[in-house]
């Protein structure tokens, strides 16, 4: 499980370098859209391993 958070994190480092919050919400939205049936948990998973990274979403707006 620690590795797949780490690679989650990894991307998330990776949208992060390349872009803004905007760019990390198009990556998510990417990620949720391929499995509609499972884009709530993805997105949790996702929001968790990116928590703290330059650009991405603060507390306050986290869904």
């Amino acid at each position: 499980m620690k590795a797949f958070q780490a690679a989650i994190r990894r991307k998330g480092e990776e949208a992060s370098a390349a872009g803004d919050a905007e760019a990390m919400e198009a990556a998510l939205r990417i990620v949720a859209d391929a499995a509609p049936d499972r884009a709530e948990r993805r997105e949790s998973i996702i929001d968790k391993a990116w928590a703290g990274l330059n650009g991405w979403r603060s507390e306050e707006h986290q869904p």
